[in-house]
Parts: C-alpha cells; structure tokens; sequence
C-alpha cells in the first residue's frame, strides 16, 4: 500500500523495521498470555500452546526475557519511525503490543 501511494525507499524501509517489530511483539506476548492469562479476556485456554507440543518465546527465553523482548522490540519499531512529524499513532501501536492481555 505505501509503495502504491508513492513511498520513497527510506520510508518503505522504515515500515518494513516497524511491522516487523510489532509483529514479533504481539507473538512474543501472546506467547506469554498463554502461560500467565485470563482465559476468559484472552479468549482461549491458558496453556493450550503446551497442550498441542508448540515450542514458544516463554519456552526459549522465560517470562522475564519475554517481556524484555517485548520492550525492546517495542523500542525498535518506534524507533524506526520516530524521525516522522506524524509518527503517534505508530508509536501508540507498538505501545498496545506490551501490556496487551487479549
């Protein structure tokens, strides 16, 4: 869609660097609202990832290197916008994806 609405590469680039990021914290949290969530707000048995064999972020890093992600993931994706006059909204995004409970 931005390359289509006339994007220059940087911003491309910059795009790229945040969907990215975003998208690997939303996984990393998810992953951790499986082990530590209210499956009546996260819409889905807690521990079902154990459950079906999957292998997550909690099992690699543990709860706190998780959350550690999450944050610099977080850190990252802002940062790859943070040069833009009307980056707020991106910046609230990637916000969202660190204490998300559903």
């Amino acid at each position: 869609g931005a390359a289509l609405a006339g994007a220059n590469d940087d911003d491309l680039d910059a795009l790229y660097r945040i969907a990215s990021k975003v998208g690997i914290a939303f996984q990393i949290r998810d992953d951790m609202l499986d082990v530590v969530g209210d499956a009546a707000v996260f819409g889905k048995p807690i521990g079902s990832d154990k459950e079906e064999g999957k292998v997550t972020f909690v099992d690699v890093l543990g709860l706190d290197g998780c959350a550690q992600e999450v944050e610099r993931c977080t850190e990252s994706a802002k940062a790859a916008v943070a040069n833009w006059s009307d980056h707020m909204f991106l910046w609230e995004l990637a916000d969202r994806r660190v204490g998300r409970n559903k």
